[in-house]
């Protein structure tokens, strides 16, 4: 994977330095920049997911926990991903949270296992369709949930979505099947479990659990 996308970056920047670059217009220097950055942004996102599991395997995913409201992780993910939403025309929202909500979580390490939840969702979700984010006090734990209304998960593979390497399309959208693998194991390093549901009405849910504040 990590070759593939060398060798497109390396394409780009040989089309940028050919000889005849003089005649490009600023338009396609521009399309080829934004290309490139595209390309690095992938990679650095492999290149992270690899180092994690190797922090995982080495048994130090460390967690700097504190006690923090939990509105603010989930508002900015939704606002994050808001723009590739809209390009895709699906509806995602965030749903009305109790006043106070307060867990114990690393902010970062939140926001990383929530956006690869939105990620997939939006992958999996046809255009017209709907994911919302929110979350709720259960007991002496904060449940955070991400439902869609996309085309949902087989049970034959409910045992084993978590597990490294898993891929809901083999290939079809890139990438290594990390993303699943990395996000339960950041929520069971801070105490917590991750799991999917199947909703009668269809689609997925995925939810995790964190320690209330």
């Amino acid at each position: 994977d990590l070759r593939t996308l060398l060798a497109a970056m390396s394409l780009q920047a040989a089309l940028l330095s050919r000889g005849d670059a003089a005649g490009t217009t600023l338009a396609q220097v521009v399309a080829a920049g934004k290309k490139l950055y595209r390309l690095t942004a992938r990679m650095d996102g492999l290149v992270g997911d690899l180092l994690d599991v190797a922090r995982i395997e080495a048994g130090k995913v460390g967690m700097e926990t504190r006690n923090r409201p939990v509105e603010p992780p989930l508002r900015e993910v939704v606002e994050t991903f808001r723009p590739v939403a809209e390009d895709r025309g699906i509806a995602l929202m965030l749903e009305p949270l109790a006043p106070g909500i307060r867990a114990r979580f690393e902010d970062g390490r939140l926001f990383q296992v929530l956006g690869n939840l939105v990620g997939n969702a939006l992958k999996f979700t046809p255009r017209g369709g709907q994911v919302t984010v929110g979350a709720q006090v259960q007991g002496t734990l904060v449940r955070c949930c991400v439902k869609d209304t996309g085309c949902g998960v087989s049970p034959a593979v409910l045992s084993s979505i978590f597990e490294r390497h898993w891929q809901r399309t083999p290939g079809h959208h890139g990438g290594l099947g990390l993303g699943l693998y990395i996000a339960h194991s950041i929520v069971e390093a801070h105490g917590g479990t991750l799991w999917v549901e199947q909703p009668k009405e269809g689609g997925s849910l995925f939810c995790f659990t964190v320690p209330r504040a």
